[in-house]
């Protein structure tokens, strides 16, 4: 059984302000996504991973 320990990924949607399915998508990419049958989860330890991960390297550009 799920514990307050994980989310669900429109619980999380909401506490990073972002879209639910890009977010499902990073997770799920990156191996943090917690399948229960059609359920999704996040554990809250792994958020600030997960935000890492999306981070971009700067981008280099006309000055």
């Amino acid at each position: 059984m799920p514990t307050d320990e994980s989310q669900t990924i429109k619980e999380v949607a909401a506490i990073l302000g972002v879209p639910v399915a890009p977010l499902r998508h990073a997770a799920e990419r990156h191996g943090f996504l917690i399948m229960f049958g059609r359920h999704a989860r996040l554990k809250h330890e792994d958020l600030d991973a997960l935000v890492q991960a999306q981070l971009l390297p700067p981008q280099k550009g006309p000055r």
